[in-house]
């Protein structure tokens, strides 16, 4: 089967998944700042509904963002501990061939 593939296959996983990675963390950054103090008005988005029921536009808990970031930083340790980059095989060499001669 190896015959059949080619360079471009693994380019074609590796860079979607780098840039969906540094998009991420460009996205948490961006949501980061202009947080509003506590206490300071926050703004409407303009939406109304029943006459008095309005959409505010409160920023992101800080505690979920963190969470954000950590889910971040644990997908590109899992890619650079496990296969899972084209034809990059992680730090620890890990395979589906190599597990199941270990469990027999």
């Amino acid at each position: 089967m190896a015959e059949f593939s080619s360079g471009f296959w693994n380019w074609f996983i590796v860079i979607p998944t780098i840039a969906g990675i540094i998009g991420m963390i460009a996205l948490l950054v961006w949501l980061s700042v202009g947080r509003t103090p506590s206490g300071d008005t926050v703004g409407t988005m303009g939406h109304v509904w029943d006459g008095d029921l309005e959409e505010l536009n409160n920023p992101l808990p800080r505690w979920w963002l963190i969470l954000f970031y950590i889910t971040v930083f644990f997908s590109a340790g899992y890619l650079a501990w496990y296969p899972g980059l084209g034809e990059f095989t992680g730090s620890l060499r890990w395979t589906q061939l190599n597990q199941y001669e270990l469990e027999l």
